[in-house]
């Protein structure tokens, strides 16, 4: 009787089309490709192989599962949909719950490293001479990237460019640094 199931698809003029199984000695399913093809074989029930008639029907069973209910059967026979215009796999990336779960892993990580940036000890002390010069905004770590805005040996540098000065020549070496600093606020 696989004869059959290899045979039929030429009567019926759909070879690639279609798909046979052997339930039993008896009974064989074929499961059409497009709904146009099965609807065409329908339109006359009755077909023959091997001067045996076959009658051919439509027929769809739709149970809804219950967990509680026991299974008679060795077997379920399930329909699954699947959409493929969104396919299955990689669907780890293109879960919606996992990207937001990542995105906020980052933030909180990102924010625990500029909170424990800006709670390190002050960048200008009491005793530092930059200390009326530039203003703790300047010296800060940027709320961006969380790196202090200028390096501790450029800092190190202004220090002992004014510590040297005194009088007129003090203040304008004073005015030199706030200048710089203004002039690389843009950079």
């Amino acid at each position: 009787m696989t004869y059959l199931i290899l045979d039929m698809p030429r009567k019926w003029q759909v070879y690639d089309r279609l798909r046979g199984v052997e339930l039993s000695k008896e009974r064989f399913q074929f499961i059409f490709k497009y709904e146009h093809d099965l609807e065409e074989v329908l339109k006359k029930r009755v077909w023959t192989f091997n001067e045996w008639s076959i009658v051919i029907d439509r027929w769809v069973i739709e149970i809804a599962f219950d967990p509680e209910k026991p299974q008679s059967k060795d077997y379920v026979r399930v329909k699954v949909n699947f959409d493929v215009s969104r396919p299955v796999r990689r669907s780890k990336d293109k879960c919606p719950l996992l990207i937001q779960m990542l995105k906020d892993k980052a933030n909180a990580r990102r924010q625990s490293i500029l909170n424990a940036k800006c709670n390190t000890e002050p960048v200008l002390k009491e005793s530092d001479p930059l200390l009326g010069i530039i203003t703790k905004e300047q010296v800060g770590p940027d709320p961006y990237s969380g790196r202090l805005r200028i390096s501790p040996e450029v800092m190190q540098d202004m220090r002992l460019y004014l510590l040297p000065a005194q009088g007129p020549e003090c203040k304008a070496r004073e005015e030199r640094v706030k200048q710089s600093i203004l002039d690389l606020k843009d950079d």
